[in-house]
């Protein structure tokens, strides 16, 4: 359709969004992700607009929500003393506004809203570096980066995928991507032999891992999470579906060495992937960690995954450990932010990415 023949748009307003608005953030998520949003998950994922949780602004024409943005409430840890703080999640902007420069007035709008929320600050993990680049013209100082990792189960149909190649592609690659799911499985048969249960999240032990995370995190910038945190977190999926989570035990005394929470999800391009959430260990035991990295293969490769994704934000040790499971460093990268950009002299030790405790459990999108 042309411009010229394009229904006419009114001129949007921006204003606070409340619980009575969470119908219209439904229909907007739906239109932004292009499958639809239900009320309960709708509810879910922003919270409820619980002003003590989520914080939202909308651009309205009318009765229409036409551009959302929203900020989530977080009690962070450094060195034992808390920081309020608040993480950007979910602009968008309808299309047919944008022409309004609804960016930069909409998340303009938001940031104004950091004080009166009682944070300290406002940070975000953006993966767009072309908008990364757009924030730091409004007043964002940047951190660093860090970047998804990525574990091939099916290279060849991944890259026939990926490079939008013609469907015969993805046959004549059957014959490379089972020599190397061999290699895969061999490899994880190899490993030293640890039991590995795959739970659902309200059979798993939350509390125990609550705990563990903590612990792993005690020197870094984070959450300190509960077991009723990660219920809440672990809830569902974005699209409605389910996380599982796959646990280690110690043989001897049932303690818990290892978990690790994933998903399944498609990417662009209809690429399987297997998401890990969130990855911990006992101290000193990464062997059952990286046992059920290796169950977490099998599942993968069963349920038709081509690559397994990971976020690289558990410190040193844990990057070691996965590029020894065959995890190498993609291209895909999150440019950590915060804003204002005076915060980075206020508090010198958040320009160390090595400080950051932060995985995809931590993010809004997967």
């Amino acid at each position: 359709m042309s411009a010229a023949s394009s229904p006419a748009v009114g001129t949007a307003t921006i204003r606070p969004l409340s619980p009575d608005d969470l119908p219209q953030v439904a229909a907007i998520l739906s239109q932004r992700d292009e499958h639809p949003w239900s009320l309960e998950s709708t509810r879910w994922f922003v919270q409820g607009l619980d002003q003590d949780k989520c914080r939202a602004w909308g651009a309205v024409d009318g009765d229409k929500l036409v551009g959302l943005t929203s900020f989530f409430l977080r009690t962070l840890y450094w060195q034992g003393e808390p920081h309020r703080v608040a993480y950007w999640a979910n602009l968008y902007i309808d299309p047919a506004y944008r022409a309004q420069m609804l960016y930069p007035r909409l998340p303009m709008t938001m940031l104004r809203g950091i004080k009166d929320a009682g944070a300290e600050f406002l940070y975000a993990a953006v993966r767009l570096q072309d908008v990364a680049r757009a924030h730091s013209g409004m007043g964002f100082g940047e951190i660093g980066p860090r970047n998804v990792w990525v574990r091939f189960l099916r290279p060849g149909h991944f890259a026939a995928k990926y490079k939008k190649l013609p469907a015969v592609t993805g046959v004549l690659t059957v014959p490379l991507d089972a020599c190397y799911s061999l290699g895969v499985s061999l490899r994880g048969r190899l490993a030293k032999s640890h039991a590995v249960e795959d739970l659902a999240i309200d059979e798993a032990p939350l509390a125990e891992m609550a705990e563990m995370a903590n612990e792993a995190a005690a020197g870094q910038f984070a959450q300190v999470w509960t077991a009723e945190m990660l219920a809440e977190r672990y809830a569902q999926t974005r699209e409605g579906g389910a996380y599982r989570i796959l646990v280690c035990r110690d043989a001897a005394d049932a303690s818990l060495e290892s978990a690790l929470v994933y998903r399944l999800a498609e990417r662009g391009a209809g690429i399987q992937v297997a998401v890990i959430m969130d990855l911990m260990h006992a101290p000193g035991n990464t062997d059952a960690m990286v046992a059920a990295v290796h169950r977490l293969e099998a599942l993968a490769m069963k349920a038709g995954s081509e690559a397994i994704l990971y976020f690289d934000a558990l410190g040193d040790a844990m990057r070691d450990t996965m590029r020894s499971c065959g995890f190498r460093q993609s291209p895909e990268k999150y440019t950590f932010m915060v804003y204002p950009k005076k915060v980075r002299d206020e508090h010198p030790w958040l320009t160390d990415m090595a400080n950051w405790n932060y995985s995809f459990r931590d993010h809004d999108a997967f």
